[in-house]
């Protein structure tokens, strides 16, 4: 789990820039829907 903890940010990066960058709209959307959801992800419940 503390892999994750430390790679999130760079993940959430990523998706950041896959959703600014790339033209096809489903990829984008699919792109933000995944970033929002690691932004609002509790890892200790």
């Amino acid at each position: 789990m503390l892999d994750f903890i430390k790679i999130r940010p760079l993940l959430i990066d990523l998706l950041c820039f896959i959703e600014n960058n790339v033209p096809e709209k489903e990829i984008s959307e699919a792109a933000e829907v995944l970033g929002n959801r690691l932004k609002n992800l509790r890892v200790f419940e």
